[in-house]
C-alpha cells in the first residue's frame, strides 16, 4: 500500500510542477486565458440573484417553506412594510391637524401605488352600530375607531377612549400596551416582477420609505418611525449587504500594511490583494452565469477566502525574503500549497453536507474560491512576473519584521505533562458540545445598536408582540370545532409564554355582533364584506387563524408547533415565515456536526496521504492530535460560554478543521528528507507570521454590518490561534513523547 500511495504522491507532483512550468513557459497565453475568463465572469456578476427571505436561504425540501407560496396566495400575503408612527415623548397622540394630515398622505399612497396588493392602518379599523332614528327606524352606521372630522377640524372620540377601543377590538395589531396612541401601517406589495431579488423589489420600499421619512416627520417633525415589517427586514438585509463593500475594503487596507510591515515592501500586497480581487469576479461572475444566489453569508465571502489563502502567500514571501529567487521560491511551494489549499477546500466542501441550501451554496463557493486562489497565486502571478520583471521581488529584508522576528528558541516543544494535559480538550469538547444553545431568532442577525433592532424592541414595548404565525385549517372544519382547537392550544404552557394576542374570523364577528348590537346573520355578512374576511378565510372556505408571539427564537416556536400538531390531529397545523425558519434553523446543530466529521476524515485523508508517501507514518497521530486540536478547543469554549449558534458559527469546524491541517504539511514538506524538526525551523517563523495576520484579519468580521459574522470573526480569530499553538507546539511535545517511549 505504501508503495501505491508513494507512486501516486510522486508522479501526481511531478505532474504539477510541470504544469505550473508549461504555464510560465507560455506566460502570454497564461495570462490572456486568465484575461478571457475573468473579463467574461465579470460581465455575468450583475445576474446574480439576491435573496432574503427564510423560503429563499432554506431551498427546497421543507414542507414549512414549500408551503409559504401557497399562504400567500390563499389568504391575500405578500411582502409587507409595516412601520408605527409613534407620537413625540410625552404627548399621548398627534393633533388633530397631524392626524387630519397623516391620513391624508396614507389615503394618497394607498391610491397611487400600482404594486399594492393591500394596506391596512390605524385609520382603517371600523366599527359597525345599529342607530335608533326616531321612534322605530333603526339604521346601521360604521364609523371608524379612530373618527375624525377634517372640514372642522376635530376628532369626534377622545383618543383615550379611541385607545380603549382598539384595545378591546380582536385586531392585535391595534393593540397599545403603552400610554399613547400610534398610527400603525401596513403596505402589502404584490410579488415583485424582476428575479434579482426574488419576490422583494427594493425600489418600491425605497420610495415609501423616502415618502414616510420625508412627509410624515414634515408633519410631526418630533415623532418617530418604526419599521417592523418583513419587507422591512429585508430592506435592513439588503443595506448590510451594501455595507460588505467596507468590510472587503478594510479587509484591503489591513493586508497592504501587515503585508508590508513583515514582508517590507507594498508590492507583496498589492501582488496579494489582486489576486483577491481576480478570485472575487472568478466566484460571484460564476454564480451569476449559473443562477446561484447571493445572500447573507456570501457577504463575507471574500474575507474568508484572503484568510483561508494567506497560508499559501505568506510562506512564498517568508522563502523569497531569505532566497532572493523568486522562481525558487514558488516551485519550493507549488506543490505543498497544493495540498494546503486542499484541505481548506474540502473543509469547505464538507458544508455541502447540511441540508440547507445557503450553507451547501456558503460551501460550494467557497471551495471554488480556494481553488482559483492557488490557481492565481501559483500560475497567474508567475506568468505575470514572466511578463513584469519589476514586480518579481516584493519582499525586503531589510525593511522586514517577518526574517529576523523569531529566534529558534521559540519553536521550542511543550513540556511532557503539559502536552498530555492539553488532550484533555477532545472529551471536554465532546462533553460541552451540548451545552451550546441554538435558539436563534430571525432578527438576532442585526446588532442590538441598529435600526430594525431597536423597532423590534419597540414593537415588543408598545404592542407586546415581534412576529406572527399562521394556524392553518387543513378541512372545512366546523367553527365550533376550530374554536375549541385554538383554545387548547393556547391554554398549554408553550402558548401561554409565547401567544400574547390572536386574530380570529369568529372572534371578530362575535365583536361586531356585539358592538354593533347586530345577529348572527349580519355580522357574518358584513365580515364577508370586509378586507379583514380575505385575511382570515380562503377561497376554498379554508380558515386561518393568526397567533401573534413574544418572540421568534427557534425552540420557543418548534415547541409551539409539535403542540399545534399535537392538538391539531389532521385537522390543522402551524405555518408561516417564522415557523419555516424554525424549522431549518434547527438544522444548524446537525450542519455543525455533518461538517465536523466530514472534514476531519477527509483532511485526515491528506494529512495520512502526504505523511505516509514521505515514510514518516509514525509521526501521524501526533499530526492528528495537534493539527484537530484548535477546533475542538473552541468547541469546548463555546460550549462552556452557553454560546447560541447560527449558521455563521456552525460552519466555523470545517473551517477551522480545513485550515488546521496547512502547518502540519508545511512541515512535513520542509523536513521530506530529514528530521522534521528540521522543518519547523525552516517554516516556523512564516506558520507565526501568518497566524498572527489570519487572527487579525478574522477580526475585521467585527467592523459587519451583521451581528452573527462579528461573533464568528472572534471565534475563528481565537480558534487561529488556537490552531497555531495545537500544530507548532503541541506537536513537537506529542513527538517528542512517542520519541522517547520508541528509545
Amino acid at each position: 500500500m505504501r508503495k501505491i500511495i508513494q507512486a501516486i504522491y510522486h508522479r501526481f507532483n511531478d505532474w504539477l510542477l510541470a504544469l505550473v512550468k508549461l504555464s510560465w513557459k507560455n506566460s502570454k497565453i497564461t495570462l490572456s486565458i486568465f484575461a478571457i475568463i475573468t473579463l467574461f465572469l465579470f460581465a455575468n456578476i450583475n445576474k446574480m440573484k439576491i435573496v432574503f427571505s427564510a423560503e429563499d436561504l432554506a431551498g427546497q425540501g421543507f414542507a414549512s417553506t414549500d408551503e409559504l407560496k401557497s399562504i400567500k396566495a390563499r389568504y391575500q400575503d405578500g411582502v409587507t412594510s409595516l412601520f408605527v408612527l409613534s407620537p413625540p415623548i410625552g404627548q399621548f397622540t398627534f393633533t388633530t391637524e397631524q392626524l387630519c394630515q397623516i391620513r391624508k398622505w396614507y389615503s394618497f399612497k394607498r391610491n397611487t401605488i400600482p404594486e399594492l396588493l393591500s394596506s391596512l392602518s390605524t385609520f382603517d379599523f371600523k366599527q359597525i352600530k345599529r342607530l335608533k332614528v326616531g321612534t322605530t327606524a333603526l339604521k346601521l352606521r360604521i364609523h371608524n375607531l379612530l373618527d375624525l372630522d377634517c372640514q372642522t377640524p376635530k376628532i369626534l372620540t377622545d383618543p383615550k377612549v379611541v385607545r380603549t377601543n382598539l384595545n378591546d377590538s380582536p385586531f392585535a395589531m391595534a393593540f397599545e400596551k403603552k400610554e399613547q396612541l400610534s398610527i400603525l401601517f401596513q403596505f402589502v406589495f404584490k410579488d415583485s416582477t424582476t428575479s434579482k431579488f426574488g419576490s422583494f423589489d427594493p425600489a418600491l420600499f425605497a420610495k415609501l420609505r423616502t415618502s414616510a421619512e420625508k412627509d410624515l416627520l414634515t408633519i410631526a417633525p418630533r415623532a418617530k418611525l418604526h419599521w417592523i415589517g418583513a419587507g422591512d427586514y429585508q430592506w435592513y438585509i439588503l443595506e448590510g449587504f451594501k455595507f460588505s463593500k467596507y468590510i472587503n475594503l478594510g479587509m484591503i487596507a489591513f493586508m497592504l500594511i501587515g503585508l508590508r510591515l513583515f514582508f517590507g515592501t507594498w508590492k507583496a500586497g498589492f501582488i496579494y490583494c489582486g489576486t483577491l480581487f481576480i478570485s472575487a469576479i472568478w466566484v460571484f461572475g460564476l454564480k451569476g452565469f449559473v443562477g446561484s444566489s447571493f445572500d447573507v453569508l456570501s457577504t463575507g465571502l471574500v474575507l474568508l477566502l484572503a484568510i483561508s489563502s494567506l497560508e499559501d502567500f505568506t510562506f512564498t514571501c517568508y522563502d523569497q525574503i531569505k532566497s532572493k529567487d523568486w522562481r525558487k521560491s514558488v516551485l519550493k511551494f507549488v506543490v505543498p500549497s497544493f495540498y494546503t489549499s486542499l484541505t481548506t477546500i474540502l473543509g469547505f466542501w464538507a458544508l455541502r453536507t447540511s441540508e440547507v441550501e445557503a450553507v451547501r451554496r456558503m460551501g460550494t463557493w467557497a471551495a471554488w474560491g480556494g481553488l482559483v486562489q492557488w490557481m492565481l497565486l501559483f500560475i497567474f502571478i508567475p506568468a505575470l512576473l514572466q511578463q513584469f520583471p519589476s514586480l518579481r521581488v516584493w519582499g525586503n529584508p531589510k525593511k522586514s519584521l517577518g526574517v529576523n522576528l523569531f529566534s529558534n528558541s521559540i519553536f521550542k516543544s511543550l513540556p511532557k505533562k503539559i502536552s498530555l494535559l492539553s488532550l484533555i480538550v477532545y472529551p471536554l469538547a465532546v462533553i460541552f458540545y451540548s451545552h451550546m444553545n441554538y435558539n436563534e431568532a430571525p432578527h438576532h442577525v442585526f446588532p442590538p445598536e441598529q435600526e430594525y433592532s431597536k423597532s423590534i424592541n419597540y414593537l415588543l414595548d408598545s404592542k407586546g408582540w415581534i412576529g406572527s404565525t399562521s394556524l392553518l385549517f387543513e378541512n372545512n372544519v366546523p367553527t365550533n370545532e376550530m374554536e375549541t382547537i385554538v383554545n387548547k392550544i393556547l391554554r398549554t404552557k408553550e402558548a401561554q409564554n409565547l401567544v400574547v394576542k390572536h386574530e380570529s374570523p369568529w372572534e371578530i364577528k362575535k365583536w361586531i355582533s356585539t358592538t354593533g348590537n347586530l345577529d348572527q346573520l349580519e355580522s357574518e355578512s358584513y365580515f364577508n364584506m370586509s378586507k379583514a374576511s380575505e385575511q382570515f378565510v380562503d377561497i376554498d372556505k379554508k380558515v386561518r387563524v393568526l397567533f401573534y408571539l413574544k418572540e421568534t427564537a427557534v425552540e420557543s416556536v418548534a415547541a409551539l408547533k409539535r403542540i399545534a400538531a399535537d392538538i391539531c390531529q389532521n385537522n390543522c397545523h402551524l405555518g408561516g415565515e417564522v415557523v419555516a425558519y424554525s424549522d431549518f434553523a434547527s438544522l444548524v446543530p446537525k450542519t455543525l456536526i455533518d461538517s465536523l466529521f466530514s472534514s476531519l476524515i477527509q483532511v485526515s485523508l491528506v494529512i495520512c496521504f502526504v505523511a505516509i508517501a514521505q515514510n514518516k507514518e509514525k509521526y501521524i497521530p501526533s499530526l492528528l492530535l495537534s493539527a484537530f486540536w484548535g477546533p475542538f478547543f473552541i468547541i469546548m469554549v463555546l460550549g462552556t460560554l452557553n454560546t447560541t449558534l447560527d449558521f455563521w458559527k456552525s460552519i466555523f469546524a470545517s473551517i477551522l478543521i480545513g485550515l488546521a491541517g496547512d502547518n502540519a504539511i508545511q512541515y512535513l514538506f520542509g523536513s521530506e528528507n530529514k528530521n522534521i524538526h528540521s522543518g519547523i525551523e525552516d517554516r516556523g517563523g512564516a506558520s507565526i507570521i501568518t497566524a498572527l495576520l489570519m487572527a487579525l484579519s478574522s477580526l475585521i468580521y467585527l467592523g459587519s454590518y451583521f451581528s452573527s459574522p462579528r461573533e464568528f470573526g472572534v471565534i475563528l480569530s481565537v480558534g487561529l490561534l488556537a490552531s497555531l499553538f495545537g500544530e507548532l507546539w503541541l506537536f513537537q511535545g506529542l513527538m517528542d513523547i512517542k520519541i522517547r517511549r520508541q528509545k
